[in-house]
């Protein structure tokens, strides 16, 4: 499991405040959701909010990206999960394995922003570094 979020070239000022860029979250078999000029912070929120409610047992979970019309839509499947997202689909085999390589993407994503006049500002970015970096949270 991977993923992957980077800021668009074009963002010069790497501006924590409306990071934009493209994530990609793909699976062991090689299929992957990708999206391009999204906010990168309301996708990862939306990721780790899904994550959680089909932790908590919830079978079917439409999370609101608030720059997105569309929801991600979370399934549970076998122990794992279906992430849908407009037309894209990709499954999650392992949620432990997910939740990894989201906190992994998270670090990745966030670091070059840490130096950035605005990054207090930026505090549902900062709180998901801070989950990310914490290996016991869950």
């Amino acid at each position: 499991m991977k993923i992957f979020a980077a800021p668009d070239a074009e963002d010069e000022e790497l501006d924590p405040v409306d990071p934009l860029g493209s994530i990609c979250i793909q699976n062991d078999e090689g299929r992957q959701l990708l999206e391009r000029s999204v906010f990168v912070d309301d996708w990862l929120e939306g990721l780790l909010s899904g994550l959680r409610r089909i932790r908590s047992g919830e079978v079917t979970a439409n999370v609101d990206l608030h720059s997105q019309r569309d929801p991600l839509i979370w399934q549970a499947v076998d122990g794992g999960a279906l992430l849908q997202h407009k037309s894209q689909a990709v499954g999650i085999q392992n949620l432990d394995a997910f939740e990894k390589a989201l906190r992994q993407a998270v670090i990745d994503f966030t670091e070059p922003y840490r130096a950035h006049k605005n990054w207090a500002r930026c505090t549902e970015l900062v709180a998901m570094r801070e989950w990310a970096l914490n290996q016991q949270a869950g």
